[in-house]
């Protein structure tokens, strides 16, 4: 049996994995793997052996594996070259009968050099083969086995199954089952009926799971089939490569598809994934719908248009075709992704189009119908352009001011009041708002400033007043307000107006200057005012009219029946209500004059006297009162006055009447006294004509006593008669003393004497 050329791969037990003929019986038949181990460690290649069928010698080209030995048969050339000498010298001997023997041997000799040259270059070949089928063994990822139902010896793992499954080849093969036993179960059905087909002779190929050493899974692709060897064993030999990666990629690949389904087929706005047309010069013509989403019909209308032309779609031209064609080109052509909005005449709709490529010639169209938008826009234009009007004619400064996260102003929109009141054009402070901030008083620019700081952080409306100062030493009082809103970079941005309060803060001035004087009024006047809306329930109590109560100026009080209940005087109660009834009555006179006593908390009672008037819708029983308001003044001071000058009153009038009745006494005793002057008058006019006769009657009786002797009884008479003479005489001497007027001069004088002149007019 001519073996030559036969490669053979032999383990370091003498057993075949590897032959490249069926029948290589005679190798193992041979025990002479010991001595190709000892050649091998001896270095050498070469190992010569007897070939029993042949009966002559053959050589042995050996290279070590990790496995055993790599073997090639081959006949030797020593061998070769003495059968060929053995036959030259049989040619020889013939040829020394012939001329021609030196030029056939010559002949022969080239052709063994050209034989030898081309066994060495068999030789160089088999072994550059050999390198490569070590190579490719040892290097390729996939997994190259063998094996056969119930005979180990035939099994065979390449050492890649240890990077695919964590097991040694040596221990597969000591363990006959281990890789059957490693596959998925859902899987085994599927890879017996694959064994089974290759049993019979049949290519497989399948795809299915196993687990390695640390039990994670790992899918495989397996091409199999089946061998004879030349003892008629079924050999079943494959590969196996290790698709883990792709079968995961080929999930992740699933899921973005159905991610990819799920986004497109959700999306609010229009898909459609495009190729582009050209003509035979390169110029766009048309395009092509490959894909569309189901929003695509929702916003344009349009059905079925996949697998049609756009020129299909919407045929003849318009304005516009040709820009949205040189886009589309320029996109698919570049690879750089556009953004532009677009009419689209025939439909007469607005879309936002945002067109990329991914591969060239096509295009990914992502539009949305805009067209609502336009029209707001279009709209708000419009708006905006009356707004600027509006704002350009209102009094004052209409403006939008951001500040940004850096602290820094600028006015993206002011309206032209600007000029008038800062001195300032728009376009100054549109980018930098420094040099509006420069016109600020410099006592008034940190407040301003500050206060927008304080309205940014907590997005409160800012409210705030600040004067100017320009070149002239002009100033003017501002008043801004505006409403913030906080941007998406994190800006504010204000909407507000400045208006000019100069002339109204002259006004409030001269206000405030009234004010105090009418203040400086009240307090002088004691009074206080009130003021009462019944509407929004609010009610203002000057502080004077507060102090007059005995409450604090800055107390907040309500005209309540509980503070008319606590503060008023309870035998003054009943009628001050009803003046209040009478007050709010819509039909009563409306008006509110009362006096009344109110008692403080410290006990001490105070007259108030109350003017008021209050204001109705109408005079209809109906109608309800819009507002109260009066004064409030206390005069207790008058009340006091009117008290004392009652009092005062009283008593003049008991004087009066006292005095009165001291008058009138002294005009009765002057009248008494008239009467006696009168009588005293009268007396001494008749005491003087009385005084002759009676005093030429005493003569007579004084005669008679002296010249006439009488008798004693008639003495006693004389005598008495000459006595009441004398006292008449006395009497009429006191009456004309009476009657004679005083010379007021004090002087001595007889108290008896006094008397006895009163008992003589008695």
């Amino acid at each position: 049996m001519d073996l030559d050329g036969t490669l053979c791969l032999i383990d370091q037990a003498g057993n075949i994995i590897y032959n490249s003929r069926k029948n290589v019986d005679f190798i193992v038949t041979y025990p002479f793997h010991t001595d190709i181990g000892k050649a091998v460690r001896e270095g050498k290649t070469r190992l010569e052996i007897i070939d029993r069928d042949e009966q002559r010698k053959k050589f042995l080209a050996v290279a070590p594996t990790d496995r055993g030995w790599t073997v090639v048969v081959e006949r030797s050339w020593h061998d070769t070259l003495q059968s060929e000498y053995s036959r030259l010298i049989r040619t020889g001997v013939i040829a020394l009968l012939l001329f021609l023997l030196i030029a056939a041997f010559i002949l022969y000799q080239n052709s063994l050099h050209e034989k030898t040259l081309a066994l060495l270059q068999l030789e160089r070949q088999l072994r550059q083969s050999e390198k490569r089928y070590k190579d490719l063994i040892d290097n390729i990822p996939d997994i190259l086995y063998s094996f056969s139902d119930g005979q180990a010896d035939n099994n065979y793992y390449s050492p890649q199954v240890g990077s695919v499954l964590g097991y040694t080849a040596g221990h597969l093969r000591a363990h006959p089952t281990l890789w059957h036993d490693s596959i998925h179960p859902n899987h085994l059905p599927e890879v017996n009926q694959a064994i089974q087909a290759a049993l019979s002779g049949q290519k497989v190929e399948l795809e299915y799971r196993i687990y390695d050493v640390l039990g994670q899974c790992h899918w495989l692709t397996d091409h199999m089939t089946s061998t004879t060897n030349d003892r008629g064993e079924t050999i079943i030999t494959g590969i196996a490569s290790d698709i883990t990666d792709r079968k995961n990629a080929e999930d992740a690949l699933q899921k973005s598809r159905e991610k990819y389904q799920a986004l497109v087929g959700n999306m609010l706005d229009g898909f459609a994934y495009c190729q582009m047309l050209y003509d035979d010069r390169g110029c766009p013509i048309d395009f092509l719908h490959l894909e569309v989403n189901d929003a695509f019909a929702r916003l344009t209308g349009l059905q079925d248009v996949t697998g049609k032309k756009f020129s299909e779609v919407f045929p003849g031209t318009y304005e516009g075709r040709e820009n949205l064609l040189e886009r589309y080109s320029r996109v698919a052509l570049t690879g750089n992704a556009e953004k532009f909005e677009y009419f689209l005449t025939p439909l007469a709709l607005w879309f936002d189009l945002s067109v990329a490529s991914h591969e060239e010639g096509c295009i990914l169209v992502v539009f949305s119908n805009i067209t609502t938008r336009k029209l707001l826009a279009q709209q708000r234009q419009a708006a905006l352009s009356l707004l600027q009007n509006v704002t350009d004619r209102v009094p004052g400064v209409v403006f939008q001011c951001r500040m940004d996260v850096d602290g820094k102003f600028s006015f993206p929109f002011v309206s032209k009041g600007l000029h008038e009141i800062y001195r300032l054009t728009p376009e100054l402070v549109q980018e930098n708002a420094a040099k509006f901030f420069d016109v600020h008083h410099p006592e008034d620019q940190d407040g301003i400033v500050a206060s927008l700081h304080a309205s940014a952080k907590d997005v409160t409306p800012w409210v705030h007043e600040y004067r100017l100062k320009f070149d002239d030493d002009t100033e003017r009082w501002m008043s801004g307000s505006a409403v913030p809103q906080r941007e998406e970079d994190g800006s504010t941005l204000w909407h507000g107006v400045i208006t000019d309060i100069t002339e109204h803060k002259q006004v409030e001035d001269a206000l405030r200057e009234s004010e105090a004087r009418f203040s400086t009024a009240a307090r002088v006047a004691n009074f206080g005012v009130y003021s009462y809306d019944f509407a929004s329930g609010q009610s203002y109590y000057s502080p004077d009219l507060l102090m007059l109560f005995g409450l604090p100026p800055n107390s907040k009080i309500e005209l309540d029946q509980d503070m008319i209940a606590t503060a008023l005087h309870p035998d003054d109660k009943p009628a001050f209500l009803e003046r209040i009834r009478a007050a709010l009555d819509p039909c009563g006179p409306a008006t509110l004059e009362h006096e009344y006593r109110i008692i403080r908390s410290d006990g001490e009672v105070r007259w108030l006297r109350v003017i008021g008037k209050t204001v109705f819708t109408g005079n209809t029983p109906s109608d309800r009162p819009l507002h109260a308001n009066g004064i409030v003044q206390d005069i207790t001071e008058r009340k006091q006055a009117e008290e004392q000058l009652r009092l005062i009153n009283d008593e003049l009038e008991r004087r009066v009447e006292r005095r009165t009745r001291e008058l009138q006494e002294t005009q009765s005793q002057f009248l008494h006294a008239e009467k006696l002057s009168a009588i005293g008058k009268l007396s001494a006019s008749i005491a003087h004509e009385f005084n002759s006769p009676l005093q030429a009657v005493m003569t007579v009786l004084k005669g008679l006593k002296l010249g006439v002797t009488f008798a004693a009884e008639d003495r006693q008479l004389l005598d008495a008669a000459i006595g009441e003479s004398e006292r008449m005489k006395n009497l009429i001497r006191s009456l004309q003393d009476f009657n004679r007027p005083s010379s007021g001069r004090k002087i001595p004088m007889d108290v008896h004497t006094s008397l006895d002149s009163l008992l003589l007019l008695c």
